[in-house]
């Protein structure tokens, strides 16, 4: 059932891209995916969808409460509900609920799916590699946000090795010959010395540098753009202020200015969304009689650990992993 859920594809409806693995995402796929993850009871209905949820499933696909005072209005502990899905919005506003994007049954799936799996864990492996060693690295991802006058969202992902402190943003999503794993093999993993915020503030520091790097033409148009809006105000203010009688252009600018610093102001805003706890393969490379660790999917070698995080001259280190990593 769950399979035939997820393998409809709505009429016009293109896949996006996971972050970090890249694997294409539909929104039947993402339902059936969030459904099965509940333990819900999912059948296709022709091109609709009949859910049977209990009163503990329906509590967290809302992200409610199952107990509260005053009462719920969830139903009792031991109700089952059934529920009627339709992905074409052409059906909706009889029997079926849509679901699509900017839907409010959409935005409490995906407030669902953040409670239930914020802080993930896998294992990174390739077909014939035997590692001799695990390094953890947590991975946020993280909503990025470009406040400008032509705004835009992206996800992007930092992995912080938490062994020896270092962070670097992922460019390019898990492929072949890589595949993560829900369980280990019993490879010996290093403990990690990062506490959460340590390493979350490095993961935070490699965003920036990024950012800066990737994006500093938007910023440039960007502040192009509303220097000139300003400009225009001054203009018009001016202008104001010479006929005494014209108080409304003068309260216009007021308001056109105030929309300016709280709408179009260039600035970017991160929020970490999730993170998964990875633990990356790593094998002994020799150059003459000295040895030292490597990480294959990075295609970088791996430091020790410092004292503590940031120590050693210039702070942690930007990792730089090779065009050659896939």
């Amino acid at each position: 059932m769950k399979r035939g859920l997820a393998s409809k594809v709505g009429a016009g409806e293109r896949p996006v891209a996971a972050p970090f693995t890249g694997d294409p995402v539909t929104l039947q796929g993402f339902t059936a995916e969030l459904l099965a993850a509940l333990g819900a009871r999912v059948e296709p209905v022709g091109d609709d969808v009949r859910v049977e949820l209990s009163s503990a499933q329906l509590a967290a696909l809302e992200d409610l409460p199952q107990w509260s005072f005053p009462p719920s209005v969830l139903p009792g502990p031991d109700a089952l509900v059934v529920l009627r899905f339709t992905f074409d919005p052409r059906r909706s506003g009889g029997e079926a609920e849509l679901i699509s994007p900017g839907s409010e049954r959409m935005a409490g799936m995906i407030r669902a799916a953040l409670g239930n799996g914020r802080l993930g864990r896998a294992w990174l492996r390739a077909g014939g590699l035997e590692p001799e060693r695990d390094r953890p690295y947590l991975v946020f991802h993280f909503l990025v946000t470009y406040v400008g006058h032509q705004s835009r969202e992206r996800v992007l992902s930092a992995a912080v090795d938490l062994v020896a402190a270092e962070a670097l943003v992922l460019t390019e999503p898990v492929g072949d010959p890589w595949l993560l794993k829900p369980k280990g093999d019993g490879t010996p993993a290093d403990p990690p010395r990062l506490t959460l915020g340590e390493a979350h503030t490095l993961a935070l520091d490699a965003l920036g540098r990024a950012i800066g790097q990737s994006d500093g033409q938007w910023l440039a148009d960007a502040r192009e753009w509303f220097e000139g809006e300003l400009e225009t105000l001054r203009h018009y203010r001016y202008a104001a202020h010479e006929d005494e009688e014209d108080d409304s252009l003068a309260a216009a600018c007021a308001v056109r200015l105030r929309e300016l610093a709280a709408l179009a102001r260039p600035h970017v805003r991160v929020r970490a969304e999730a993170a998964t706890l990875i633990y990356m393969p790593l094998v002994r490379r020799f150059v003459g009689r000295k040895a030292s660790w490597y990480n294959p999917f990075l295609n970088c070698a791996v430091p020790g650990a410092p004292a503590r995080a940031g120590s050693g001259p210039g702070g942690p280190r930007q990792l730089a992993p090779k065009p050659s990593a896939r």
